[in-house]
Formats: C-alpha cells, structure tokens, sequence
C-alpha cells in the first residue's frame, strides 16, 4: 500500500504483488511439508499485524530496508545454507524455489530502494546509511539446538554465523552499492 500511495511504477507495483503471492504459496507449501511428517492438518495461527503506514519518503526507504531488502537477501542465504544439507527430495524441491522467489523478492527490494533514492530527496540516503551502518545481528532461533541436516536444518549457531557473514559480505555490499554507485 505505501507503494501505490508513494506513487511507485506500474513495475514495482507488479512485482510486489506477485512476491505478496509467492510468500502465501511459500506457507502453504511449507504447511504441507510440515503435515506430511505430522500426519495430521495444520493451519497458521491469528498473526498481529505490525506494520503501518509511513508519512515520509526516509521512513518508507527504512521500512523497505529493514523489513525487505536485509530480510529477503538474508533469506535466500538462510534457505541456500539449508539447501547445502537438505538430503529429503521435498524439502530440496521447496528450498529451491524459495531461493529462486526470495532471490527474485530481494531484487524488488533493492530496486525499490532504487527508485526511494532517485524520488525521495537526500534525506532517504541520509536515512539509509544510518540504517546500513547499524550493527545488524539477524536471529536464528527457529532453528535447533541439534542440526537435522537430511531436513535442512542447521543448527542455530551454525544458522547464526551464516547469517551474520551473509550480512557482513552481501546485505551491506549490495547497499553499498546502491547508495554510492546507482544512487
């Protein structure tokens, strides 16, 4: 909604739309995954919406980074590092489309970042090299103590350090990028 009400391409507005898609396809199918080891139905439960509108163009480029571009990227790391280990066919299937779609949604959101920093006025880049110089220590904590790796699963620590070496050498190059060298 804050795309449409910042005006934003026609091609943005495509693209987000269909990553809205994937992520309600990623649940079900992860949903399905997680039944046929149960053996019995699941469905998500009430989840509270924290989002809300933004009023400024700095605080909706900082929604976008924060929510999208570090957390897609970090995703398609996080499911590529799973993908590594996976040994089951169904989950090896899953991991590669979500890295294929979460690449796909990371791209949006650097792209959107793109357009945030060409329309939005100095103040969004001044925004985002606060955001992008915060320390950032993503979380791990839905994955075991214990790896399953025939799942591809990880343990935490092991999913930890990942992620945080995957935002030290992609997350912050690629806005590096993006602030100084497309911008």
């Amino acid at each position: 909604l804050d795309l449409l009400r910042f005006g934003a391409p026609p091609e943005l507005l495509i693209r987000a739309n269909k990553a809205a898609k994937d992520e309600i396809e990623h649940a079900q199918a992860a949903f399905a995954l997680a039944e046929s080891y149960l053996k019995f139905p699941l469905q998500p439960s009430a989840w509270e919406l924290k989002c809300k509108p933004v009023n400024t163009w700095a605080d909706f480029a900082e929604s976008i980074a924060r929510e999208a571009a570090i957390n897609e990227t970090l995703a398609v790391i996080m499911a590529s590092v799973q993908l590594q280990r996976a040994t089951d066919p169904a989950v090896r299937l899953l991991l590669i489309r979500i890295i294929n779609e979460e690449s796909e949604h990371a791209e949006l959101a650097w792209d959107t970042l793109r357009w945030c920093l060409r329309e939005g006025g100095p103040e969004v880049k001044e925004r985002l090299k606060i955001v992008f110089s915060e320390q950032h220590i993503p979380s791990a904590s839905e994955f075991p103590l214990e790896p399953i790796y025939g799942h591809g699963l990880p343990s935490e620590p092991q999913m930890l350090a990942m992620l945080i070496q995957g935002y030290e050498q992609v997350v912050q190059a690629a806005a590096q990028h993006v602030l100084f060298r497309a911008a």
